[in-house]
């Protein structure tokens, strides 16, 4: 398995960030697999993660 600050690396949003935030996000960085059908957060929760999708897909759901 790839280390977080390589995969964050990688990834072509972070690709221009200089080592020093890479090392920074890495450090605030979790590595989650969630399950098929799973809620990962609900509308009006507060904001506590910032999330990337790799792999897959997900739904969001608003509520009017």
């Amino acid at each position: 398995m790839k280390k977080l600050d390589v995969l964050l690396s990688e990834m072509e949003l972070f690709q221009e960030l200089e080592p020093k935030y890479i090392e920074f996000l890495t450090g605030c960085a979790s590595n989650v697999i969630f399950r098929a059908d799973e809620l990962v957060i609900k509308e009006g929760a507060p904001a506590k993660h910032f999330f990337i999708i790799r792999h897959g897909t997900v739904s969001v759901d608003v509520h009017d």
